[in-house]
């Protein structure tokens, strides 16, 4: 007994039954096709079957037209709402980029003003930096206002401020202890000239008495050759008198001098100290300009503002994996 078979596409329904009865009829069929008869009927079933699938192309082909007509209206209908939804979309989209534009910008106001406090205590490269220089930067860090409009960077701000004092401090007493060191070394001097003076002075009248005394001693006994004598031991006495008093004015000045140089060389490594801080906070600022101007040459892309916050930002380890290479 033949089962019906249901196509899902009722339009085939109809090829479907001809399908089964031809497969009924035909499937296993062998042909003797040297018999006239039997030829011709081979001839006449497979014209049959072709006449099937040209009348099943001729249904498809309709059925498909139809439904790519409804295929297009379906994706009309669906660019059409979806483009009226991602306008709706981007206008939200256009509000967060503005939102994010202006807090970006005012993040970076209140970066510069904490900026502003820590550059108190930074000189320009090449700028003589002075006691009066340094005076006038710490009374201005002094007297900066740290105050609520800092908002979320107020902590910074007195960060900021506390370490421009102690910095801006510390080059003060730096001068102070220089001034003090170069003081101290021109008393020492004058007050070794006025000893050794004073004792030259002394050892030459101290001798000078002496000879005096035995001089007049030796013309009791001999006036005429004390005298040529007195006068000769006088010259001598006085000679050897000068030379022990300037071998122990020597002596006094080279102990005076070993002081005055164990002064100048702790000093002179205060100054390089100084110094090496100094030139260092000038490399960094020279780098820091480089960085700023070569983000700048890439065109519109970055505007010197931009630029400042990027490096100063790589400076402060805020930018992962990104640093400076000083």
């Amino acid at each position: 007994m033949n089962t019906k078979t249901v196509n899902e596409i009722a339009e085939f329904n109809e090829f479907e039954s001809k399908l089964a009865e031809y497969t009924n009829k035909f499937k296993g069929i062998v042909y003797d096709l040297s018999d006239e008869e039997q030829k011709k009927s081979a001839k006449s079933d497979k014209k049959a079957i072709s006449k099937s699938i040209n009348e099943l192309d001729t249904v498809h082909k309709s059925v498909k037209s139809e439904l790519l007509i409804k295929t297009k209206l379906i994706d009309g209908e669906r660019k059409r709402i979806k483009d009226k939804l991602l306008i709706l979309k981007d206008d939200i989209t256009k509000q967060e980029e503005e939102f994010a534009s202006i807090a970006i910008k005012h993040a970076a106001m209140l970066h510069e003003k904490v900026t502003d406090i820590e550059n108190y205590a930074l000189f320009d490269i090449g700028e003589v930096i002075n006691f009066e220089r340094v005076k006038a930067s710490l009374k201005l860090a002094v007297n900066c206002k740290v105050d609520s409009s800092f908002e979320a960077r107020e902590a910074d701000g007195h960060m900021a401020k506390a370490k421009a004092i102690e910095s801006l401090e510390a080059k003060i007493a730096l001068f102070e202890k220089q001034e003090r060191i170069e003081k101290e070394e021109k008393e020492l001097a004058e007050k070794a000239q006025q000893e050794r003076e004073e004792q030259i002075r002394k050892d030459a009248e101290a001798i000078a008495a002496k000879e005096k005394e035995a001089a007049a001693l030796k013309a009791k006994n001999d006036a005429e050759t004390a005298k040529k004598k007195a006068e000769a031991d006088k010259k001598a006495a006085v000679k050897e008198a000068q030379e022990k008093a300037e071998a122990a004015a020597k002596e006094k000045e080279a102990a005076a001098r070993i002081e005055v140089e164990r002064l100048q060389a702790l000093a002179d490594d205060e100054a390089k100290k100084l110094k090496d801080k100094q030139e260092n906070q000038s490399h960094r600022a020279k780098i820091h300009k480089q960085a700023k101007e070569s983000l700048i040459s890439l065109g519109k892309v970055i505007d010197e503002e931009t630029a400042i916050i990027i490096v100063k930002a790589i400076a402060s380890d805020q930018i992962k994996n990104v640093t400076i290479n000083y």
